[in-house]
């Protein structure tokens, strides 16, 4: 008889922390930004455990050889998405359309918030261009002058964080065929997907 084993599903926590913050932003809580960046912050971190946990699974189910799911495990947040997509369906991301391009904003603007390098900068200028366009397509009613993060960092900016993790899980799941872990009969997993009313 052999043992059972299992593994934390983490993903589903840091999931579950994405959408309280998304929701924490619109309250009265000051300062305003600390929720929208920790919605930022925790919807990557979701993504990345939530693949991490998919090579997991599909390695133990022997859709992925050892080293190509130790391999994954290992590379970058893209390369993990783009690796695992052809391994288990030989497909590639669509990168010039949503969810990608979203997703690519996301990362970059996670990255510049977690490897802050604070430089002088025109006043509502912005690190990157990424980041400039997301701030473009959330408009910050701000009267006066401010930095970037100030622009980025809004209630509907954490609500398409959430919405872009979960867009990228949704379209893996579809151009793979796999189901998602959250409709599987996995012990533990009840997380519902988000919704931003």
């Amino acid at each position: 008889m052999t043992e059972p084993t299992s593994f934390a599903g983490l993903s589903s926590v840091a999931y579950q922390l994405c959408c309280t913050f998304a929701k924490q932003s619109r309250g009265d809580f000051k300062p305003v930004v600390a929720y929208p960046y920790a919605c930022i912050i925790t919807s990557v971190t979701f993504m990345e455990a939530y693949f991490n946990e998919i090579i997991e699974i599909e390695s133990s189910r022997g859709r992925l050889t050892a080293e190509s799911a130790e391999r994954l495990k290992r590379v970058s947040m893209k390369q993990k998405l783009d690796g695992l997509l052809y391994d288990l369906a030989s497909r590639k991301w669509d990168k010039g359309r949503d969810p990608y391009q979203s997703f690519h904003q996301l990362l970059e603007l996670r990255d510049e918030l977690v490897h802050y390098k604070p430089k002088f900068q025109k006043v509502g200028g912005f690190p990157t261009r990424g980041i400039e366009l997301v701030a473009k397509r959330f408009p910050h009613e701000w009267f006066g002058r401010t930095d970037w993060p100030v622009l980025v960092l809004t209630p509907p900016v954490a609500d398409w964080a959430c919405r872009t993790a979960q867009r990228m899980v949704e379209e893996f799941h579809d151009l793979t065929g796999t189901v998602d872990l959250w409709k599987q009969d996995l012990p533990g997993w009840s997380q519902k997907w988000w919704d931003a009313k």
